[in-house]
């Protein structure tokens, strides 16, 4: 018997990836094409998963998830509850490590099916607060941003030790969410540009700052609902990446084919080197023109997104 339930969407960097590490404001939004399901269902014994990654019991799942552990014991000693006689059925349908926010998603959703399955009030500060201890594990310095972006459900700017803003914005616009079919490494991205950065600061911080100034470009951009000049900006922002060091070939043939079928505006989205690109048109027309010449290049998911659907 199904005693609780969570759900949470996944999530998309706009503007603003690398630069935030170095507190510039990155643009996020959430992204509801995926997603993340937890059925809470009573037992007796030991607490259980079971996922497409993993199933058996909670204390032996491997260090790879061990955020997910962890996340468990510490919301059921938060709530005084009895760590045992549970099982957790995780189904989500977020690509692994492609900056679509799957961890923080998962952790959300967890939290929220046991409170549910408890009848406990839960607010957006108490389940960030929660969500942070898995997300703590899995990123070691995270930002709060995928948290914070999902949980909210909404347009957010973020920036580091800065109460983090919604943004209500009524985009007319439409976006191509592709997934190379590589695996992302956001931490390996992250000490490249810390290299980078250490070894040439000259050329380099420039790189950030210029970014940073895109990202603030971006948000009266997003608050004028002009979507031409997001889209100028956006490339501006991948061709800034490109030379940070965090792209790679098969992501700029993507936003180059992109914008060769329709697109206004292409860059990758999260870490870079390998998962998603995101392309922005003004229609749905074009965004299908887009999306058929992704397909055709191979790519191993594609979802189009009608910004409405963040108003």
């Amino acid at each position: 018997m199904i005693i609780g339930k969570g759900s949470a969407p996944g999530k998309v960097i706009l503007m603003g990836e690398h630069s935030v590490v170095y507190g510039k404001p990155a643009i996020a939004l959430p992204f509801f094409g995926v997603s993340c399901d937890v059925h809470l269902k009573s037992i007796e014994g030991p607490i259980r998963i079971m996922s497409s990654r993993y199933e058996g019991l909670l204390d032996e799942i491997p260090e790879d998830f061990e955020g997910i552990k962890n996340l468990i014991y510490y919301t059921l000693n938060y709530l005084k509850k009895e760590k045992s006689g549970l099982l957790f059925v995780i189904h989500s349908t977020i690509p692994i490590s492609r900056g679509l926010g799957s961890s923080a998603a998962v952790s959300v959703a967890l939290v929220r099916a046991i409170f549910d399955a408890y009848n406990m009030e839960l607010d957006s500060e108490l389940l960030s607060e929660l969500v942070f201890v898995a997300e703590s594990i899995h990123h070691s310095n995270p930002s709060g941003l995928d948290a914070i972006t999902i949980i909210n459900e909404n347009f957010i700017v973020f920036q580091k030790d800065k109460p983090y803003e919604i943004l209500r914005p009524q985009l007319k616009g439409f976006l191509v969410i592709s997934d190379s079919n590589q695996i992302g490494n956001t931490k390996e991205s992250v000490r490249n540009v810390k290299k980078n950065l250490k070894n040439d600061p000259s050329k380099y911080m420039d790189i950030v700052d210029e970014l940073g100034k895109l990202a603030i470009k971006s948000i009266s951009t997003i608050r004028n609902d002009d979507v031409t000049s997001l889209g100028a900006e956006m490339n501006k922002a991948h061709a800034l990446l490109k030379d940070l060091g965090v792209s790679n070939a098969k992501l700029d043939k993507l936003v180059s084919v992109a914008l060769k079928n329709g697109a206004i505006g292409a860059k990758l989205t999260g870490g870079g080197n390998g998962g998603c690109i995101i392309a922005l048109t003004d229609s749905m027309v074009d965004a299908k023109m887009v999306s058929d010449a992704l397909i055709e290049e191979g790519v191993s998911h594609n979802w189009i997104y009608n910004l409405k659907e963040v108003w």
